[in-house]
């Protein structure tokens, strides 16, 4: 989450690919992530940035019932050569 009055100045996508870095730095392989079906700016950046859309991943820890109001995603990371 962002503040309202530091929005747009870019944090946002620096803390996203700061995690995606960090993922890639730990040997992790794949990114499996959640965000609410309106969140447009967030799909956006995980869409720009090679996240695909996928069904409820496994050990998702949000409630069931809450599926209809959720977008799941997943991002296989590239290891560096």
């Amino acid at each position: 989450y962002i503040v309202p009055h530091r929005r747009g100045s870019g944090l946002g996508r620096q803390l996203f690919l700061r995690r995606i870095a960090e993922a890639r730095a730990m040997g992790c392989r794949n990114i499996y992530a959640d965000t609410v079906v309106n969140n447009t700016p967030m799909l956006t950046m995980y869409a720009q940035h090679g996240f695909t859309q996928i069904s409820r991943y496994p050990g998702n820890a949000n409630p069931t019932d809450m599926e209809p109001f959720l977008v799941y995603l997943h991002h296989k990371i590239a290891q560096p050569s």
